[in-house]
């Protein structure tokens, strides 16, 4: 079996991280560094993607897209690649990540399984989820409960709203995805059907949200039957790095860290002579 690992970076391979102009990006390499020996660890393939690997996207710059968007975007474009070619599966892992020393192979651990991602249960972005799915995809009906209801944990899971910080495909999945999400030549011609191309904002419980990757494979996940092969993530695999580091003796084990924001990047960035932090992660 063959695997490999995508990682999104849009930043030029060239970029001085002295420069007081990318200080605030001065986290990625040692992330990135950390994920190569990852993938190195576990002998498998890595690509790094970026906006530059898909030529026709370029149309998007004519429309009012954050730079963020663009980059969640590419999470949809690359499937269509990974179909052209051999690999069996991937795991996509965020850029804001890093690994501990004794993380173990992903692909491995979900051996059995061809779609494993996590739940996103922040109750805003599970509303505008349905906003986007209901009113402008109009994927489900407008009376659709978007959570089902977890009799053992006696909790509501969102149904569509799944977590894209770390995940893993396999071919079979991917294949039925890519029939009904655009390629980077159908992107913009696909947002413009939907009425998204104006990059609508919604204020949803105080907090303003836009259209990005998560929206688009909902809109996957209620055009096919895939949800039926869904594996929940383990927490190890996407952990949040005030668990990981933050808890005192109460700090967490896990395989991969993520940095989420800018306080966990700073965070990083802060702790870079502290062994208490770096003896736990491989940078």
């Amino acid at each position: 079996m063959s695997n490999v690992i995508y990682i999104i970076n849009n930043l030029p391979s060239d970029t001085d991280f002295a420069n007081p102009g990318y200080q605030d990006v001065a986290w990625v390499p040692h992330c990135l560094k950390s994920l190569e020996r990852y993938a190195s660890k576990i002998n498998c393939d890595l690509k790094i993607i970026s906006m530059n690997d898909f030529p026709a996207f370029k149309e998007i710059d004519d429309y009012n897209f954050s730079f963020y968007q663009k980059s969640t975007f590419i999470k949809i474009l690359f499937l269509h690649e990974f179909m052209k070619t051999s690999y069996d599966k991937f795991a996509l892992l965020d850029l804001d990540m890093v690994v501990s020393k004794d993380a173990t192979d992903i692909f491995e651990t979900y051996e059995e399984n061809d779609f494993v991602m996590g739940y996103g249960f922040h109750p805003a972005v599970v509303q505008k989820n349905e906003i986007f799915l209901k009113k402008y995809l109009k994927s489900i009906p407008e009376d659709e409960n978007v959570y089902w209801h977890n009799e053992k944990t006696n909790r509501d899971i969102p149904k569509y709203n799944l977590n894209l910080g770390c995940y893993v495909m396999g071919r079979e999945v991917v294949r039925k995805m890519t029939k009904v999400l655009p390629d980077q030549y159908s992107f913009v011609d696909f947002l413009k059907h939907h009425g998204l191309i104006d990059n609508p904002v919604l204020e949803v419980l105080g907090e303003r949200k836009d259209f990005i990757d998560q929206d688009l494979y909902a809109y996957a996940y209620t055009k096919t039957d895939i949800l039926k092969e869904h594996k929940p993530l383990d927490w190890v695999w996407n952990a949040n790095y005030q668990a990981c580091f933050q808890k005192g003796e109460d700090n967490k084990s896990f395989n991969l860290c993520h940095l989420c924001g800018e306080d966990g990047k700073q965070f990083l960035l802060d702790n870079l002579s502290n062994p208490e932090v770096m003896d736990r992660i491989d940078v």
